[in-house]
């Protein structure tokens, strides 16, 4: 005669493991139940070039996707999927957080694959969470450089991983570049401004001329604070809403500054508070929070998705949330 003690653990038993079973399940099919939308970009890494012959470049900002296990990446996944298709962008950038704290290689392995299945050049960033990865920063930039379509550089400065660039070329004139850099999980450093001045002046070429450019990181700058001080005086400057603490860069390492003095930089876009999704014209450079993807960590339920950047062929922009 079995106890009814026993059988109400059979019954909790069971339950976990059809839980398990109907999450994994919903998993497997997020990353593998997918369809390949391509791309026209064509990319030289060698060259550190990415070329478009159509009037138009579309890029997929997604942030904070934060996954630590397989069951976070079963949930946010879909949300992932959903804003790729709607937008069918020729370059996705992640602009960090893209697992999360004590996430295992098979997290990363995982969210590699996902990202690869869809065919598109992708970049990223690292964010303050994937730094506290069971995964050491090396073994990620070894993963990401060994991904068929991901284009992330570790790059060379001491204790940052992924400070890279790409000249966007149409008609084989360079008309803008993206340059990433690693906030890690407080700021820049000084060898990293120095490196993006240089990075400016060698985009540019021999004859000293500026070419357009955007910056990619996490961990918002300090100036951000001061432009939506700015866009509480003049909501003309700006759009979106600011729910959370604006958390920024804890250093003062000159990079505004180096930036307006060089003239390249047309906007900024960045992630690390979920909540906030505002796009604000400050001293005439755009900073763009990243729309929060994914449902996980905290976020609003009717905000969720990503930014769409539409890149002309005459070096103009455009920036517009896409939720999901």
């Amino acid at each position: 005669m079995v106890s009814k003690k026993r059988k109400r653990l059979v019954i909790t038993l069971t339950s976990v493991f059809a839980a398990l079973f109907i999450l994994f399940g919903y998993y497997a099919l997020a990353v593998t139940n997918f369809k390949s939308y391509g791309t026209s970009a064509l990319v030289n890494e060698e060259e550190k070039t990415i070329s478009f012959e159509t009037d138009s470049m579309k890029i997929l900002q997604l942030s904070d996707v934060q996954t630590s296990n397989l069951v976070e990446s079963a949930i946010a996944y879909p949300t992932v999927e959903r804003v790729i298709k709607k937008t069918e962008p020729d370059l996705i950038v992640l602009t960090g957080d893209n697992i999360s704290n004590n996430s295992s290689k098979a997290v990363l392995n995982t969210f590699i694959s996902f990202m690869d299945s869809f065919e598109i050049p992708w970049a990223l960033v690292f964010g303050n969470h994937d730094i506290r990865s069971a995964v050491s920063p090396e073994e990620q930039c070894k993963a990401y450089e060994s991904s068929k379509f991901c284009l992330f550089k570790e790059g060379n400065i001491e204790e940052r991983y992924g400070n890279y660039y790409y000249k966007i070329n149409h008609g084989g004139d360079t008309v803008f570049s993206l340059i990433f850099m690693d906030s890690a999980d407080n700021s820049f450093t000084a060898t990293q401004v120095d490196w993006y001045e240089d990075t400016v002046a060698k985009i540019g070429g021999k004859n000293g001329g500026t070419v357009p450019s955007f910056v990619f990181f996490h961990i918002p700058i300090a100036e951000t604070y001061d432009a939506h001080k700015a866009y509480e005086s003049d909501s003309s400057i700006g759009s979106g809403r600011q729910v959370d603490e604006i958390r920024t860069q804890s250093r003062d390492t000159s990079f505004f500054d180096t930036l307006l003095a060089l003239g390249s930089t047309k906007a900024l876009f960045f992630g690390h508070d979920h909540r906030n999704n505002t796009f604000i014209n400050y001293m005439g450079v755009e900073f763009c929070y990243g729309t929060k993807t994914g449902r996980t960590v905290y976020y609003e339920r009717d905000s969720l998705g990503g930014n769409l950047i539409t890149l002309y062929k005459n070096a103009t922009f455009t920036v517009e949330r896409v939720n999901v």
